[in-house]
């Protein structure tokens, strides 16, 4: 998906995203349906009000809420910070402190795109075995998780379970993508389809998807159950 340029092709965009007609989106937001229909031609320019109401009724994330306001005319709404800037120092602490305590277990942190944000001393000595083949799995200078799983020379290689967690953990990407509608995620799942098994050999997908996936590590004769 491109990014929008316009409050009308943003607001159009996730309606369809989301799968849902502008009565079904009219009525969750408890907005006119035509009215909703001046909006998404033009006929009628929305307030700031019903910029955050559709964008609950579309559960749009915070960070493109703010550019659904921006570009309706309206100022930011949502506090915006990456990890290690002065705004999260609390939840950097957090994070830190639960990634040490999870020692010796590997435990990580990973941001929207499943790039490699935090880890801790066990993740890291996990990742060293991999060598030079980590740079096969970086997404925009940095390690990623999805690749890291689903590359023949990523930890793929170690995954003892590998036919039944590609499947369903691709699924769940795109899930991910379908929420997020950011174009660099659609580029990332372009990187992954080739990494994944033959239609014929995959797992039937669950529905709902589990909220987690069992790693089955085998490194060097040894055992590793992972989520």
């Amino acid at each position: 998906m491109t990014q929008a340029t316009s409050f009308i092709e943003a607001l159009k965009g996730w309606r369809k995203a989301r799968k849902m007609s502008q009565l079904d989106l009219s009525l969750d937001a408890q907005v006119s349906q035509r009215h909703l229909s001046w909006l998404e031609t033009g006929r009628a320019k929305p307030s700031r009000d019903m910029v955050i109401r559709l964008s609950e009724s579309l559960s749009i994330p915070n960070r493109d809420r703010n550019r659904l306001l921006n570009l309706a005319g309206f100022a930011p709404l949502y506090n915006e910070g990456r990890l290690g800037e002065p705004l999260m120092q609390m939840v950097d602490s957090v994070l830190e402190q639960m990634l040490a305590n999870h020692d010796p277990y590997p435990a990580i942190v990973v941001d929207r795109l499943w790039n490699l944000s935090m880890h801790n001393n066990a993740a890291h000595r996990l990742f060293s075995l991999l060598g030079e083949d980590r740079q096969l799995s970086v997404h925009n200078n940095k390690l990623n998780l999805a690749l890291l799983s689903l590359h023949p020379e990523g930890l793929r290689k170690y995954l003892a379970n590998w036919e039944d967690i590609a499947q369903p953990f691709y699924e769940r990407l795109l899930r991910d993508a379908q929420f997020l509608q950011d174009p660099d995620f659609d580029a990332l799942l372009e990187q992954l389809e080739v990494y994944l098994p033959e239609t014929g050999q995959s797992m039937p997908v669950a529905d709902p998807l589990p909220p987690v996936l069992p790693l089955e590590l085998n490194i060097a004769g040894q055992s590793l159950s992972l989520v």
